[in-house]
């Protein structure tokens, strides 16, 4: 047998409540036989309980077939998975499988015993002795059960229904202990309301988990006390939801009654299991009654939707399921479009209940009628001659093929009914109808706002309904809750009063939690909850339980506090909680910060130095196998504390600090240390040597601190420090190299030799909090005649991230060429605090300056020639993902597409995705722009865009704002457009807040405004280095990380691919992912013996819940090619060494030292020309040959120095000026500075023609 996990939703369907039944199982007679055939011809033999995974197979353990088997749903090809005619011993099994269609585990009934599944399909028995029956809890290879039956796994918990010892048993899959939760072994009833442990079960059958939010139940089918049990798994309370207490125990008692009436009240004859459809109404398979009964989510009243009572039997198909007869139906699932599946036990059959088609034709519609903040709808006590609103919403929304759906429902009347309905008022009711059709389909969403009042007259508990009437006759009904009296006080009691967080880093981050209490007799009227102060920045509340709400007399809610400094110092604020009728409560918040890292001399381990070294290498890795081997001189890089010389390199148990004035030129493979503190003036840029240019990736187990630059370097003023004259291009270290040959601007077509390449790569990881104050930039694209290279990738990620400065990736390459081409993309930026908070914030910079954050992805390369036929490059992506999101002022933003070329981008500009719990744009300065922009979250997520000034999301193309259920879009306090967009904006939610009277078209510029209901979106990146290089024949890991950017779990499948067919290591196929969490990948690619060959690797991560969303990794791989140094003296004619000397090959140029030494190395093979000069003046060729297995080639060169003029100290003309007759004047002139200067006295009365200099 088998259970189903329901999630209370709030969808149904427009389809009438009746039913069409249906056989797509079994032919009614008992046996075993049809796999791999139609399920319709196949025989089973008693089919009981089984779920439907997210593929669309149906499983059912076929009971006396002690086989496991599976219907696909789309085929109707029946299979067995388990037993049978596979094997196994199995007696009668069940099973738990998941949603991707996995048997993980196996419930052997009859030998009484708990298998686990293997990846290969083999079995482990984990709990329980075979063929041995009894009853024993702890650790699992020691435990007994008696005739195990339903399992479910929830985490690492497995629940069992142990159906003969009459319990629910709990396996810890961690630390395989086995426990009760529920019974006490003595088959009975003994009252609900009690611990579960305590209270007496009567053959438990079918468990059934259901989450809502935090809160977890399991619902129990009691077989013999003729009830449907609720555990509240938290709490450890049993409960009854359906069957009375009326009904006569045991295996001859149950009854048929109650349809109508109350649930509770209504008689059941050994309820085998409930599931729960998307509205949250629950069905139950009432076994000896042959019927299926429903229980409305609303008015908790039980009806029959299928079956006759009592009357079991089989009387055909395609009939309403309510005039179909059922033989002892056993087990029950629903699909996603609330068809429900019975297997129907005696019948051997599985039936399926499909709902009657609407009268829209073609068309799907949903309906909803809710209330907000508080659902279902309780008005609490109010005093008379006072009142209490409560915001209601109702909507029909339709969908379908364009062919067969033009039109929809709308709400037709909203209206109260009651014996107290007079004291109740519908107020401000606002409806919009929002029609669309486009890509073959048509939507409509018919959307009502309004606010409910109760304005009591009289005291006394209150009875009213709610009604929503569609114009299709669909209705939803709402019970309002409330109650009258005529004299009475709210009181409002905080608890505490003050917190303290003490003393914590900046950017890591603390919760408390504020008990607001209405101890009065009267309902309280929370309107606001402020936070003032001057350091107020660092604490932030969440309150979605007192949220605009009223709590009712001895009501409480919860404020959650959070600090989360952003710089150091002592903090302090006073939250507000503001009422509208009982004043208000302050609560003071402090806290003290010190810095996020310790940056200073006691706590760090290593460090630049001052001296300068030309390498200024902070590790080397010459083969890429990750292992730091290479020696060069370290002591001149690193010292320690103190600034004595270290001759090693950083790791992991290291706190790295980067001094000012410092340029370090990177890590080759990942670098892994306990903190980075990159000080102002410091520079980290990626290595780029003679074959690539790396990417940059530290990983940080306590934090990092920037404040200085990692990655490129835009401008050289950024560097007081360097010396410009140099002649070093400091700015180009982290972009890729151009095509090589290159060639002028319009050129004609060229063939290239080497390809441009990507921009480098800045992977920036830390266990603990992130703080940018400085710039995190990555390489732009190199440029190209026909394709430019795209630009790096900017990925940061933190537990807390705090960002004041710049963070954004590189540009896409241009293409220079006129004859077609595709220019690059710009590069994605990703920053991830997951489940923790990200901020961005203004601030003084120490020159009074205020300074405004940024985070951009590349912008698309561009076509430099103005003929050019080819494609501009697209933009990259923005990814911010976090539980709750800041962005107090600054400016975010997608990369734009290129321009200049005859073809725009094929994607344009590129998308900015938010995807928070919670996001907060409360600033004027606050700017997100893109091509499309996405902000989504999952369940009770609140986005709040109150109070906003001027335009605040700018969309050249279209915007998405959705939110889960119980969602908030609030855009209440704006005066103006806050939202632009070039196309349509679509906003999901079931909630979004207005002020009275205003309506969206005056806060949203688009060529169409789109409504619908809530909706999860969803969003996966895969990111990683883009380049990897290595020696032949070694094993190079390639890193890849994979983030489940939405709001939900999600189960991805990943795949591999390349172009040359190397040996690759293995991912996992599937990988389940939480909302908001990440997880780190390694494929090892084994690399050939040939060098300098290439490979692109392709890595695939597709979403199961989604299969349009995925994410694609490339990862350029190659082998090194084979390098050559090139060493030797020069001598003169007496073969004595000589200093000074340039020698030169292509664009390298060394001195010789004292002893005429000189040493290139990096030469890739080929022919080359070494040039010896001094001072300009050549003084010798050769031409050198590389090739073969030779690395280091040894050349001495002999050259004449007496042809080598040493400069003089000062260059001067020696002149004479013949002044007239008789008048002479010797004179200098300086040639640095022509300065003319006189040499002696005139010599009058000489007439002086010429000048001689003598020898000596």
């Amino acid at each position: 047998m088998f259970i189903a996990v329901g999630m209370l939703g709030w969808f149904h369907d427009a389809q009438s409540a009746d039913f069409i039944i249906t056989t797509i199982a079994g032919n009614g007679t008992a046996g075993y036989s049809g796999d791999g055939g139609q399920a319709t011809e196949a025989l089973i033999n008693h089919p009981t309980s089984g779920p439907i995974d997210d593929k669309g197979n149906l499983y059912f353990p076929d009971w006396d077939n002690h086989a496991i088997r599976k219907i696909n749903l789309n085929t109707g090809i029946i299979t067995t998975v388990a037993g049978g005619n596979l094997g196994g011993g199995f007696k009668h099994p069940g099973g738990y499988i998941d949603s991707m269609g996995n048997l993980l585990y196996i419930s052997d009934h009859g030998n009484h015993v708990i298998y686990k599944v293997n990846s290969d399909g083999t079995t482990t028995l984990i709990a329980g002795t075979i063929g041995v029956a009894g009853y024993k809890d702890g650790p699992a290879v020691d435990a007994k059960f008696n005739h195990p039956a339903m399992l479910i796994k929830d985490g690492n918990n497995l629940y069992i229904g142990d159906f003969w010892n009459h319990r629910i048993r709990k396996m810890n899959l961690t630390t395989k202990e086995v426990s009760t939760i529920a019974g006490t072994g003595s088959a009975g009833y003994n009252g609900d309301n009690i611990p579960a442990t305590t209270a007496k079960l009567y053959y438990p059958g079918g468990i059934t988990l259901v989450k809502d939010g935090t809160d977890k139940f399991l619902y129990i089918g009691d077989y013999y006390n003729h009830r449907l049990r609720k555990l509240d798994i938290n709490s450890g309370i049993i409960t009854t939801v359906a069957g009375s207490n009326a009904t006569p125990l045991g295996y001859n008692g149950g009854g048929y009654s109650g349809d109508g009436g109350l649930a509770i009240d209504a008689q059941l004859n050994v309820p085998t299991f409930a599931v729960f459809d998307s509205v949250g109404n629950m069905y139950i398979t009432d076994n000896r009654n042959h019927v299926i009964r429903k229980v409305d989510v609303n008015t908790k009243k039980i009806t029959t939707v299928a079956g006759i009572p009592n009357s079991g039997g089989y009387n055909g198909d395609n009939i309403p399921a309510d005039q179909a007869q059922l033989n002892f139906p056993l087990g029950i699932v629903v699909d996603s479009e609330d068809n429900l599946y019975i297997t129907d036990y005696g019948n051997h059959r599985i039936r399926k209940l499909t709902k009657k088609k609407s009268s829209t034709g073609g068309c799907k519609s949903r309906f909803r009628l809710y209330s907000w903040p508080n659902n279902p709808p309780d008005f609490g006590t109010e005093r008379v001659g006072s009142s209490t609103s409560m915001k209601h919403y109702a909507y029909a929304y339709t969908w379908g093929d364009k062919s067969n759906c033009q039109n929809g429902p709308t709400v037709n009347d909203i209206s109260l009914s009651g014996a107290n309905a007079s004291e109740f008022a519908i107020k401000n009711k606002v409806c919009k109808d929002e029609q669309e059709s486009f890509d073959g389909l048509f939507s409509r969403y018919y959307y009502c706002q309004f606010n409910t009042v109760f304005s009591p007259t009289l005291e006394g508990t209150k009875e009213v309904t709610l009604t929503a009437k569609f114009d299709n006759s669909d209705t939803q009904t709402q019970p309002l809750l409330a109650k009258a009296v005529n004299t009475g006080q709210p009181t409002l009691e905080i608890s505490p009063s003050s917190i303290d967080f003490g003393t914590l880093k900046v950017g890591s981050g603390s919760s408390k939690t504020i008990t607001i209490k209405n101890t009065g007799d009267v309902n309280l009227k929370i309107s606001n909850v402020t936070v003032s102060g001057e350091t107020s920045g660092d604490f932030s509340m969440e309150w979605p339980g007192c949220y605009e709400g009223v709590l009712k007399p001895a009501e409480e809610c919860s404020l959650h506090v959070s600090f989360i400094p952003t710089s150091a110092g002592a903090k302090q604020a006073s939250l507000t909680v503001v009422t509208s009728n009982a004043g208000s409560g302050v609560i003071t918040a402090t806290g003290n910060a010190k810095d996020l890292v310790d940056c200073s001399d006691d706590n760090i381990t290593i460090q630049t130095r001052t001296t300068t070294y030309d390498n200024h290498a902070w590790a080397l890795d010459s083969d890429g196998d990750e292992n730091y081997t290479d020696h060069i001189s370290w002591d001149k890089v690193w010292a320690d504390k103190n600034g004595n010389a270290l001759n090693r390199v950083p790791n992991e148990n290291d706190v790295v600090r980067i001094n000012n004035g410092h340029y370090i030129t990177g890590i080759p493979v990942l670098a892994k240390v306990k903190a980075l503190c990159v000080e102002k003036g410091g520079v980290l840029v990626p290595i780029k040597d003679f074959q690539e240019n790396f990417s940059l990736e530290i990983q940080a187990t306590d934090g990092i601190s920037n404040k200085g630059i990692i990655g490129k370097v835009e401008d050289v003023s950024d560097l007081p420090w360097v010396d410009t004259s140099s002649g070093t291009d400091w700015t180009t270290y982290a972009d890729g190299n151009d095509e090589e040959p290159g060639g002028a601007n319009c050129s004609s077509d060229l063939d290239p030799t080497t390809n441009a390449e990507k921009g480098s790569d800045v992977i920036l990881r830390s266990g603990g909090p992130i703080f940018n104050e400085g710039k995190i930039i990555a390489g732009n694209g190199g440029n190209g005649s026909k394709i430019g290279a795209s630009g790096g990738s900017a990925t940061v990620r933190g537990s807390n991230i705090i960002n004041k400065g710049t963070i954004r990736a590189g540009k896409g390459g241009d293409i220079y060429g006129e004859s077609g081409g595709t220019a690059g993309k710009g590069g994605s930026t990703e920053v991830s605090s997951n489940h923790k908070h990200l901020y961005n914030e203004e601030f003084f910079n120490p020159n009074n300056v205020w300074e405004k954050p940024n985070i951009f992805a590349g912008n698309g390369g561009n076509c430099t020639c103005d003929s050019n036929t080819g494609e501009a490059g697209n933009g990259g992506d923005l990814r911010l993902t976090a539980y709750k999101i800041h962005l107090e002022g600054g400016n975010y933003g997608s990369g734009m597409a290129g321009t200049g070329c005859a073809k725009t981008a094929s994607n344009g500009n590129g998308w900015v995705i938010i995807d928070p719990n919670v996001i907060s744009l409360a600033n004027a300065n606050t700017k997100v722009r893109g091509g499309n922009a996405k902000i989504f979250g999952g369940k009770d997520w609140i986005l709040d865009l109150r109070n906003m000034s001027g335009v605040v999301i700018d969309a050249t193309d279209n915007v998405t704002l959705a939110v889960g259920e119980n969602g908030v879009i609030d855009l209440r306090g704006n005066n103006g457009p806050i939202i632009k967009a070039g196309g349509i904006v679509q906003l999901f939610a079931d909630i979004i807040l207005l002020d009275d009277g205003v309506k969206l078209s005056a806060l949203i510029q688009a060529t169409d405004i789109v409504l619908g209901p809530n909706k999860i979106l969803r969003d996966v990146s895969l990111t990683g280095a883009g380049k990897k290089i290595g020696e032949p024949e070694i094993v190079l890991p390639v890193r890849l990380t994979l983030a489940n950017n939405g709001p939900e779990k999600d189960t991805y499948t990943l795949s591999v691919t390349d172009t040359a067919g190397w040996t690759l290591g293995e991912l996992p196929s599937t990988i389940e992912i939480d909302g908001l969490e990440f997880i780190d990948l390694v494929l090892d690619v084994t690399l050939p013996t040939t060098r300098g060959a290439t490979n692109v690797i392709t890595v695939t991560a597709i979403s199961q819940a989604d299969p349009d969303i995925k994410s694609v990794a490339k990862v350029h791989a190659s082998v090194k090619d084979m390098t050559y140094t090139i060493s030797g003296s020069i001598l003169d004619k007496s073969g004595q060494p000589v200093k000074g000397i340039t020698v030169e090959i292509e664009d390298k140029t060394v001195v010789t030292d004292e002893q005429g030494h000189f040493e290139i190395a990096g030469l890739l093979s080929g022919d080359y020309t070494l040039n010896v000069s001094k001072e300009g003046r050549n003084l010798a060729t050769q031409d050198i040959t590389l090739e073969g297995d030779d690395s280091v080639i040894e050349i001495d060169l002999e050259i004449d120095t007496s042809v080598a003029v040493p400069t003089p100290a000062t260059c001067k003309i020696y002149a004479v000026n013949d002044k007239g007759l008789n008048n002479s004047q010797f004179f200098t002139v300086t040639l640095d500075d022509l300065a003319i200067g006189a040499l002696g006295p005139m010599y009058k009365g000489h007439d002086i023609e010429a000048l001689a200099i003598h020898p000596k």
